[in-house]
């Protein structure tokens, strides 16, 4: 596996069975559910593939600061290169 070191964890919601009544229907609309979370606490840093252009991460570094996302922005290793933005 050779993102194994980026360590991507997805996330899984379950449904307490005294949760309020689940609009299962909304799933149909828009291919999902929404989910409050906390995505500070669920983001440690951002990978952009290592194909991508430097300015990539300058366009994705721009969107954290505009919507006060301030995790680090890391260009992959998956290939082993040092860069970083």
């Amino acid at each position: 596996m050779i993102y194994k070191y980026e360590n991507e964890v997805r996330c899984c919601y379950i449904l307490s069975p005294y949760a309020e009544q689940f609009a299962w229907q909304q799933q149909d609309d828009y291919n999902g559910v929404f989910i409050d979370v906390d995505l500070n606490a669920m983001i440690e840093r951002v990978y952009i593939s290592p194909y991508s252009p430097a300015w990539i991460g300058d366009i994705v570094k721009g969107l954290n600061k505009k919507f006060q996302f301030e995790k680090e922005v890391v260009h992959s290793k998956v290939f082993g290169s040092d860069e970083f933005f």
